[in-house]
Parts: C-alpha cells; structure tokens; sequence
C-alpha cells in the first residue's frame, strides 16, 4: 500500500471509530475498516496486473536488464571453458581438439560482439564499452591459449639455399609499395560471415567503373545486397534493401538508397559511402567519409580518419522509399558515434564531423549525361 493511500483509509477509519464511539456503533468502523482495507487490495492487485502486462508486451530484445543478463551468462561459460582448456593443457582429446575447441569460442566471440552492436541502440554507453571489453578480454585469453597449446615444430638445420631464398622473399616483401596494395586491415578480425561473401548477391571484383543498379536489380527492399573488392568505382544504388555488405573497397564513391535493417562497412580505404539505414557498424575504416542517415547510434571501431556528415541524396522514388524503410522521420543520430576501440573519457580521435563547408554536394545526380534536380525537402533535414 502506498503512503498516500494508507494515510487516506487511517484517516477514515479514525473518523468512523470517533463517531462509533459517540453513538455505541463501533461495529460500524470495524466494516468500514473491512471494506477499505478490501478495496485496497483490490487497487494494488490492479497496479501489479498492468505492471505484469505491460513487462509481458516489452520486447525482451530490448531489456537492458535482460540482455546483460544473457550476455554475462554466455561470458563466465566461455571463461570456464578456456579454463579447463587452460587447466588440461589440451591434453584432453589431444591438441587438434583443443583447437576446435578455441575455434567454436572465436565465432561465439564475434557472435557477442555482433550482438551487442545490435543492442547499442538501446544500451546505456558504458554498459555497451563494458560488454565490448568482456569480449575483448575474452579474445585475448582465446589467443594467448591458442599460442599455448599449438603444437612445436621440430627443430632442423635448413639448407643454404633456403635460407637464402626466405632472406630473399622477406626483402621482396618489405620494398614492395604500400600504396598499390588491395586495402585491407589485418589488425582486426572480420566481421562479415563467410557464406555472405558468396552467397548474397551484389558486386565483386569491379574496377574503374561507374555503375547504377535499379531498385529491381536490389530486389525492391526485400534482399540483401553486397558489394565486395572494388576499387576505383562509382556505385548508384537506387532503391532499398533489406541489409547491406560492403567489404574490402577502395577509391570509391558509394551512393545507396535506404536499408530496411542494419549495414556493415567493413575494410574500405579512401572512400566516401552515403547510405540510410536503422543501424550501421563501420569496421576498419581509412580515410573514409561517411554520409549518414541513422535511428540508432552508428558504431565504429579499429578506424582512423573517419568523418561523418548529413546524408543528402536524391534519385526518383527515393522518398517513397525512405517511408517504406521506416527513415522519413526526423530521428537521425548520424553524429552521435561511437568508437567501441576507444574507452577512455575523452573524444575519439578516430572520427570527426565533416566541416560543412567541406561536404560534397548532391542537390543534382548526373547518371550518363542526365541530371535531375531535387523537388524541394526531398533530402533529409542536415
């Protein structure tokens, strides 16, 4: 019982016994006492009956509590499996088990962490930073054990020739050019599942091309859509997807239409990517500009160079699109990033907010010699 409440039905009583005492009907105030008590019970039984229903009708998906909960709980079993691990000395099953073992761990790592950027929308910033150093020290107990338990190479002298041909091949490797080399980011582990890099349709191995992919060709909001090592290209995509892939892409310039679900941007080197999605993850990123219209927090992590600006594109249909992808609201967090590689009180260094005056501009599209001019509030506000 609440304390306005208790006071309320005391202060009814009092005033009954009173008047019972007055005129000899003391029984009086003791049913009165009986009904309001009652009736008290009743209220809070209703209060707790909504507080169940409204519980019942909150996504689990988006508890905090109920989220950690899950995420800690999937934390102490991976612990305590590589402690055993650690414990046996892959003595257990052998060597070759104990690297399956780790191997399994590596992708419920990845799964974690991939979860927790699903969630970031709707965890508190710190919790997000703590569930992302879980993982981290997580991954470096699983390296650190994989060095352990991996088997020692038997110990022989080489040859002359070969040792001259190694000395040889290290001196090609360290001249070769920086510059010329496909971008990549060996430092961070791939987010991107495998079987997205054959089985999703989309883009491969393109190069010095400017292409326009229709709304058809993107499966009208209902596929997933990848692109994948590019380098020198301009890639339209005019129309929405449910997901989109972007891996391993240089020197290009990526215009693409709204993304239903979420987007991940993954090894991309001197480029700039506008894009409209619920949630986008930017992952070994360089030198990179990024044109964004965002519901939740965009995440980035093991980049440098990255600056974030308004998305600002236009093409026919675009904005019938952006209604049907749930983005024609004003609710854009395009600059409120967070780097999940840097945790400590101060700003990123990693990323910054693209000067407006430095932004480029897409009040027109020109596609093969066309160009067509936006109706008016067509782009989404700055």
């Amino acid at each position: 019982m609440d304390p306005e409440g208790e006071d309320t039905t005391a202060g009814l009583v009092e005033q009954m016994e009173k008047a019972g005492l007055d005129d000899g009907t003391s029984s009086k105030a003791e049913l009165m006492r009986q009904k309001l008590a009652a009736n008290e019970e009743a209220r809070l039984a209703e209060v707790a009956k909504r507080r169940e229903e409204r519980s019942a009708q909150a996504a689990p998906s988006e508890s905090v509590s109920a989220f950690l909960g899950h995420f800690n709980a999937r934390c102490t079993d991976i612990n305590t499996r590589l402690t055993t691990l650690t414990n046996s000395g892959g003595e257990e099953g052998g060597t070759k088990s104990a690297q399956k073992a780790l191997d399994a761990i590596t992708a419920e790592l990845q799964d974690l962490e991939k979860s927790v950027a699903e969630a970031s929308y709707y965890l508190p910033a710190y919790d997000a930073r703590a569930s992302l150093s879980a993982v981290a020290a997580l991954r470096q107990k699983t390296d650190q054990l994989r060095v352990k338990l991996a088997p020692r190479q038997k110990f022989t002298f080489a040859s002359r020739d070969a040792y001259k041909q190694q000395q040889e091949m290290q001196r090609d490797d360290s001249s070769r050019d920086a510059s010329t080399a496909e971008p990549s980011n060996r430092s961070a582990d791939s987010l991107l599942p495998e079987q997205h890099k054959t089985v999703v349709p989309g883009l491969r191995g393109r190069r010095g091309e400017t292409l326009v992919i229709p709304a058809a060709d993107l499966g009208d909001g209902d596929a997933e859509y990848m692109l994948e090592d590019l380098k020198d290209m301009t890639v339209w995509l005019c129309g929405p997807m449910r997901a989109l892939f972007i891996h391993r892409i240089q020197n290009c310039q990526i215009y693409s239409g709204p993304v239903k679900g979420s987007m991940l941007i993954e090894d991309v080197r001197n480029c700039s990517v506008m894009v409209a999605a619920h949630q986008i993850r930017i992952h070994a990123a360089i030198e990179t500009d990024f044109y964004l219209q965002v519901r939740s927090n965009p995440i980035v992590e093991h980049c440098s160079g990255v600056r974030v600006a308004p998305y600002e594109m236009y093409y026919t249909g675009l904005q019938r699109h952006r209604r049907e992808a749930g983005l024609s609201d004003s609710n854009d967090l395009w600059q409120q990033v967070h780097d999940f590689g840097w945790l400590r009180a101060t700003a990123s260094p990693n990323w910054s907010v693209l000067p407006a005056g430095k932004r480029k501009s897409f009040t027109a599209m020109q596609v093969a010699g066309q160009t067509e001019e936006p109706p008016p509030g067509s782009t989404p506000p700055r």
